[in-house]
This record gives structure tokens, C-alpha cells and sequence, in this order.
């Protein structure tokens, strides 16, 4: 009987906190990015903050715009020390390509304590940079606040061997595709073709 009563205070908390975290994100109008990540999951940016859900676990969790110190975007190669470059996995004699992975790590503030989150999502850098839209935001409308610079920093993305093996019209194609999901910025795609219409 104990069990069942704890079990439901955790979820009447859960309720409270997911009621709070929305309430605290809706001060800041309306969500002008919604980013899909892995797990069923879904950011939404407003200039009041960003507001994470999965359904999955039903876990919420809202970051005041003002509080996060440090984005980051990397690779699920570039997070793992464990992962060995340029190989991929072989089973019986078969070979399985290696799908590359991008995390957004936000670095935020709570209660005096830094914590770090790392989510899932090939729209990473889009998300970071709507992030960063979003802190400009709230510069502009509240300019006597008080609100540090932020670290913000992409690892550069490392083009496997399949893409090297591309004509360079092609090559230039997929990293239009990498640009239209916002894994890469126009100036990078724009540098990169530079580059490759050079060596044509």
C-alpha cells in the first residue's frame, strides 16, 4: 500500500512539474521551432526558453533562455572514445555502413548547480541556432538584464568514405541535402563547394 502511494506522488509531481515547465515556456509565446530528436521526443524553442517531451517516458524538462551558459553539437563519433574511426561493423562476412548520429549538448544553470543535457536529433544545429535566435530575443526585450555570452561551438563534420567516392556533382548534391536538414549552415555548404568545384 506504501508503494502505491508513493507511486502516485511521483506522478501527481511529474503532473505538477510538466504543468509548471509548459506554463513558464507559454510566457514566452508562441513556439517558433518545433525540432524532432530520436525517441519519440520534440524541442520547442520560444524566446522564453526551451521546452523538452517524450512521450516515451513522459519526461519534461524546460531551460530558461537565460540560463543556458554553452551549446554544442557533435557526432555520436566525436562524444564516444570508444568508437574507432573510418570502420564499420561486420556480421558473417557482411558489412553494415555506419550511420553518423548528431547530439545537442546544452550547458544551463539550475538553482546554482551547471547541468549538461545531451538529446538526440539530426536537426541538432538547426536547433542550436534557433537557440541562439532565441537569446538575441530576449536581449532585445530585456536589455537592463544581465546575461552572460554564450559558448557555443559545432565540431566540424567529418564526410565518410562513401562521399569521397561521389562525383563532385553529386558530393555538392548530398551536402545541398545536409543543408536543407540543417545539419550544415549555408556557409559551410557554400565553402564546401567552393572547394569542391575548384578541384573540378
Amino acid at each position: 500500500m506504501k508503494s502505491l502511494y508513493k507511486m502516485w506522488k511521483i506522478i501527481k509531481k511529474e503532473r505538477a512539474n510538466k504543468e509548471t515547465f509548459i506554463k513558464k515556456f507559454n510566457e514566452g509565446g508562441k513556439a517558433f521551432a518545433s525540432i524532432e530528436c530520436a525517441f519519440n521526443a520534440n524541442i520547442l524553442i520560444n524566446n522564453s526558453g526551451v521546452l523538452y517531451n517524450t512521450k516515451i517516458t513522459s519526461e519534461y524538462f524546460f531551460i530558461p533562455i537565460q540560463n543556458i551558459k554553452r551549446i554544442q553539437v557533435k557526432t555520436d563519433k566525436e562524444i564516444s572514445k570508444h568508437v574507432v574511426d573510418n570502420k564499420t561493423p561486420k556480421f558473417g562476412g557482411l558489412t553494415f555502413k555506419q550511420q553518423t548520429h548528431f547530439f545537442l549538448i546544452i550547458n544551463y544553470v539550475e538553482n546554482t548547480i551547471e547541468i549538461e543535457k545531451t538529446i538526440e536529433s539530426k536537426m541538432a544545429e538547426a536547433c542550436a541556432s534557433e537557440i541562439l535566435k532565441s537569446r538575441k530575443n530576449y536581449i532585445i526585450n530585456n536589455p537592463k538584464a544581465f546575461i552572460e555570452e554564450l559558448d557555443f561551438s559545432i565540431e566540424p563534420i567529418v564526410l565518410d568514405e562513401e562521399f569521397e567516392s561521389l562525383d563532385i556533382p553529386d558530393q555538392i548534391n548530398k551536402l545541398f541535402d545536409l543543408y536543407e536538414k540543417g545539419i550544415i549552415t549555408s556557409e559551410e555548404f557554400n565553402e564546401k563547394k567552393k572547394q569542391l568545384l575548384s578541384r573540378m
